[in-house]
């Protein structure tokens, strides 16, 4: 059963579209809880230049380190999306420089001040640089939804691939997790 679909024929020519309910599909899948209640976080983090090459290689290795890091070796996952968008970095001279937008749990178990350093230290250590931004998913701007709309603004330049599902979890446990092409079986 999926959770949102895509009735009138126009909208399967919306890019875009198609890609925001690719995106909330996911989301909405998995671990049948709102998705406010999973995702808190609006996070947007920059990789080195060094780090640029393999940008994919860096989120699944920080995604798989957080979940340790956070659930030890329960088998427990953060509840996360995550989103590649080529820009420029403020305040810099790089240009089109690759950088990531998660959407992510506060864990429960400790401290919002606690989580934003060990996410730090570990996306430092990973990716190789710690201008990262964070905050607060906020109802009145849309909630997650308004999130991912705003993460797909990439789409309107023909890039629709920026969300990265193999890195984004939607159950805490891995055996839950349900893909978006399961969703169209």
């Amino acid at each position: 059963m999926e959770i949102l679909q895509l009735t009138d024929s126009t909208a399967h020519n919306n890019a875009r579209l198609n890609a925001f309910y690719d995106a909330a599909n996911f989301i909405l899948a998995g671990d049948s809880i709102a998705p406010e209640d999973k995702l808190h976080f609006f996070v947007t983090a920059h990789f080195s230049k060094a780090k640029q090459v393999d940008v994919h290689k860096c989120c699944s290795h920080f995604r798989n380190r957080i979940d340790r890091l956070v659930h030890g070796r329960t088998k427990q996952r953060l509840y996360k999306a995550l989103w590649l968008e080529e820009g420029q970095q403020l305040n810099t001279s790089a240009r089109d420089t690759t950088h990531a937008h998660w959407l992510i749990e506060w864990p429960a178990n400790i401290s919002d001040n606690a989580f934003r350093y060990v996410f730090v230290e570990l996306w430092s250590e990973i990716c190789g640089d710690a201008n990262i931004k964070f905050k607060h998913v906020q109802l009145e701007l849309g909630g997650v939804l308004g999130v991912v709309n705003y993460c797909l603004k990439e789409s309107d330049m023909g890039n629709t691939g920026v969300f990265v599902e193999l890195c984004s979890d939607n159950a805490k446990l891995q055996k839950n997790r349900q893909a978006v092409k399961e969703k169209q079986r």
